[in-house]
């Protein structure tokens, strides 16, 4: 989250980053335990080796617009 928070700081077009092992699921346990929930899945608790997102932000002036897929964005 902090690339994206720099990218937003810096005005870039958009931030794309691969959250995957550890880091994915530090953020998905962060979102937890937040009021956004997400679906359910066996897959994500397990903590699979294999597990990864791509994210890609796309920077706007006041704030950004988050995108998630197993696939990368194509430009």
């Amino acid at each position: 989250m902090q690339g994206a928070f720099d990218a937003w700081l810096d005005q870039k077009e958009d931030s794309a980053y691969t959250l995957q092992g550890e880091d994915m699921l530090r953020f998905i346990n962060a979102l937890n335990r937040t009021n956004f929930k997400l679906p359910e899945s066996e897959s994500i608790t397990s903590g699979s080796e294999d597990l990864h997102q791509i994210l890609l932000v796309a920077i706007l002036k006041v704030g950004g617009l988050y995108a998630f897929s197993r696939n990368s964005f194509s430009r």
